[in-house]
């Protein structure tokens, strides 16, 4: 579909201290994303264009050597300027532009909607030469918006190395399981697992929870179901997942109490989220309960792995 896409580009009004990036160390400006009535009315995304920005600033930050411009820099400055996508932009305008934003690398876009669709285009423009390149993501009301974001996220990471020469290089997908501690006679297995990934229920889950399930690189609503044998608990954490990192959901339990739940990495063994008690006897969700995702405050930094965001939550 060829359109022309009017899109909100944020500017600062002084450059940042941090110079444009290297293909060592790729610096990328996510700027704010054109949206309309639609897509929050059809999809329950509230700000889908800022959400959608904050959460590929995020999954972006996660892919070496791309690293990102703090957000909440580039809004502070202000300094709007529209730009059209279907209109290449001039060398001059992209190298000031770039200087500006302290990046080599901008990225902007649109989220709209087409019939039964939701649609993510972005073009990612290169400050030294202004080439600039498009790509797009898009799903239904049963596609994982978390994965589209991720999805997004790996393309503008190629494209944005391919522009600086660096070869194409994949970033390979995270898993994550669960923990059991088998009981003795007449006492019940305990078991710790997955039970929803971004709205995409686990079949079984008790009965799998050895089962890897894959994760995009990015940010993912993880639901963690406590079970031991007789009643459950349950709590949802949002992980930034690296790529290629193995995650596992770890408990604790003391006796007639309610289940200390969490996920780790299984590498540092270090956890990647809070530990949160669960109280048991919790009704579970629904399958699909978290698709969509709701406005959250951004953090002042994207490099911190263990980042989780607790205002980040879906919307019915």
């Amino acid at each position: 579909m060829k359109a022309t896409l009017l899109l909100l580009l944020l500017l600062p009004a002084s450059a940042l201290s941090t110079p444009a990036g290297t293909p060592e160390n790729l610096r990328v400006a996510v700027l704010d994303f054109q949206t309309d009535g639609s897509v929050e009315k059809k999809y329950g995304i509230k700000n889908a264009g800022d959400t959608v920005a904050n959460l590929l600033t995020v999954d972006l930050s996660g892919l070496v050597p791309v690293s990102v411009v703090d957000r909440q820099s580039i809004q502070k400055q202000g300094g709007d300027r529209k730009m059209d996508l279907a209109s290449p932009i001039a060398t001059e305008d992209a190298k000031k532009i770039g200087r500006e934003l302290g990046a080599a690398i901008f990225v902007n876009g649109r989220v709209y909607s087409s019939g039964e669709q939701i649609i993510i285009a972005a073009r990612v423009v290169a400050a030294d030469t202004g080439q600039t390149l498009g790509t797009m993501v898009q799903g239904d009301r049963k596609t994982a918006f978390a994965d589209l974001i991720s999805q997004l996220g790996m393309q503008i990471g190629t494209i944005a190395l391919g522009q600086q020469g660096v070869p194409a290089q994949p970033w390979s997908s995270a898993t994550i399981v669960g923990t059991c501690k088998r009981g003795a006679f007449l006492i019940n297995d305990e078991v710790a697992c997955v039970m929803d990934v971004d709205g995409r229920h686990i079949p079984d889950e008790t009965e799998r929870w050895s089962h890897e399930q894959p994760l995009l690189p990015g940010l993912h609503e993880i639901f963690v179901r406590y079970y031991d044998g007789s009643s459950t608990a349950g709590q949802s954490f949002v992980i930034d997942a690296m790529p290629g990192a193995s995650y596992e959901v770890r408990y604790s339990r003391q006796p007639n109490m309610n289940p200390r739940l969490w996920i780790q990495d299984r590498n540092s063994q270090r956890p990647v989220t809070a530990m949160v008690e669960a109280p048991m006897g919790a009704k579970l969700p629904e399958e699909g309960a978290f698709y969509g995702w709701g406005p959250f405050t951004f953090p002042s930094t994207t490099d911190n792995p263990t980042f989780t965001p607790s205002s980040l939550r879906p919307t019915k």
